[in-house]
């Protein structure tokens, strides 16, 4: 709820020093605590005694200097009470997650490999992804947009559990970078999340690699350059295309060496000056990745089995 803990605690007319203590698991507090804390946070007394724990997700985040602890702990407390509702869904609804096999990046060798070999694993065809949301679902994989307090948040993901990932999203960020993300966590959770990597490797230019040769196979944009040319009216062609970013567009066409570097430098220089850093031309339809999952775990609950709005509420403590 964005409080501090002074203020909390004089919210609940306790010590800093007792809340400490229960935020902590030092103490128990008493029913007439809890009746206060359900009051001023406005959850039911049922949700301060729900079974579980928080995770969370300092290793998978990208982190931004701008952002304020105040700002991330919010966010991941929002993402933990997704977490629990996802899980909670998942008793009585069995979606299964398949064909999200581990890939250890040491074994692979290279990110760019593994992304090569999970869209051959999942049988994609050449080109384009069009619902990325979508094909995350059809393998037990949820994608949950949610109100991040800022565009400098881009996503993280977590893990139920059922070990069932949930990729959260920014609902603020345009749909191309929205694309990155989901594409960007998924290379955490295939690359780095179930197995044992390193401190000195660095994994999230490991999951923007993954992310650009999933989203944009190299092999493929050859095909759409000639020569060693890409003019901008052809990088706003490929943006409709990939429904990926320009930019994005252009980092892989440059570390893949499609174009040459004059060529590249220019157009990063001529979308700067015109003010193309963050608000690139060219608007991609979001429709196109609504995620429809979740939506169907809820409707299930409350068709399918039955459930009252009352029940369901009790259900997920809230």
């Amino acid at each position: 709820r964005g409080f501090k803990q002074p203020d909390l605690a004089k919210q609940l007319d306790i010590s800093q020093g007792y809340l400490s203590k229960i935020e902590t698991g030092l103490t128990v507090p008493s029913e007439d605590v809890i009746q206060r804390y359900s009051e001023i946070l406005k959850y039911p007394v049922k949700f301060f005694y729900r079974p579980g724990y928080t995770k969370h997700t300092e290793l998978y985040y990208r982190k931004r200097s701008r952002l304020s602890p105040k700002m991330v702990y919010a966010a991941e407390a929002e993402m933990n009470l997704h977490r629990f509702t996802v899980q909670e869904l998942l008793k009585s609804v069995d979606v299964i997650s398949e064909d999200v096999p581990v890939f250890d990046v040491d074994q692979f060798g290279s990110p760019e490999y593994i992304a090569r070999e999970v869209r051959k694993t999942w049988r994609l065809k050449n080109g384009a992804i069009h619902n990325l949301t979508g094909l995350l679902e059809t393998k037990g994989i949820i994608v949950l947009f949610v109100g991040f307090p800022s565009q400098e948040m881009d996503g993280r993901h977590m893990i139920t559990d059922s070990n069932h990932a949930i990729i959260f999203v920014n609902n603020l960020l345009p749909v191309d970078r929205q694309r990155f993300t989901i594409a960007h966590e998924l290379g955490h959770f295939l690359m780095h999340s179930r197995c044992s990597v390193p401190e000195l490797r660095d994994i999230e230019q490991e999951a923007n690699k993954f992310a650009s040769e999933f989203m944009i196979p190299v092999a493929d944009l050859q095909r759409q350059i000639p020569g060693r040319g890409l003019t901008f009216v052809l990088l706003q062609d490929l943006k409709r295309y990939w429904r990926m970013s320009m930019a994005a567009i252009l980092y892989q066409a440059n570390t893949s060496k499609l174009i040459s570097e004059y060529s590249y430098k220019s157009l990063v220089i001529f979308m700067s000056k015109n003010g193309m850093k963050k608000n690139e031309p060219v608007t991609l339809d979001k429709t196109d990745e609504k995620p429809i999952l979740f939506p169907r775990l809820i409707e299930m609950h409350l068709k399918d089995l039955a459930f009252s709005l009352d029940e369901f509420a009790d259900l997920l403590c809230l």
